[in-house]
């Protein structure tokens, strides 16, 4: 959740492979999206874009080989992301944006994520 600028999304993406990646929240100026494209096409499965600026985002990620969806609510976005997750995939929340259009801060987004996570896990089992 901490990671609200495109270098941070870069270095998160190089940490793993076979992502489900999850950008979104309240921009913060005019961000370059299209600069993620390279890592992007090279280790992430499919894009879920959320918020506020899930439309900027998916516009600017059009030419990416993998699936993009567009979801306006965080939890949601979340939910959809860990029902479609494969065996050898990894959901990774590394947003790009600030967390202000449906958070009070990072660290609250960060907590929902966890949340979420921990819900499904005791829901599910």
């Amino acid at each position: 959740s901490k990671a609200t600028n495109i270098n941070s999304v870069e270095v998160a993406i190089e940490s793993f492979d076979n992502i489900i990646l999850i950008l979104g929240g309240s921009l913060k100026g005019n961000v370059n999206f299209s600069q993620l494209i390279p890592k992007i096409n090279e280790r992430v499965n499919r894009v879920i874009c959320y918020g506020e600026s899930r439309t900027y985002i998916s516009k600017q990620l059009k030419n990416i080989k993998c699936k993009i969806d567009l979801i306006e609510n965080f939890e949601t976005a979340i939910l959809n992301s860990i029902n479609s997750v494969e065996y050898h995939e990894s959901v990774l929340l590394s947003p790009g944006c600030a967390s202000f259009d449906q958070f009070v801060s990072y660290s609250d987004r960060g907590n929902k994520f966890k949340k979420i996570v921990n819900n499904y896990n005791v829901e599910t089992n």
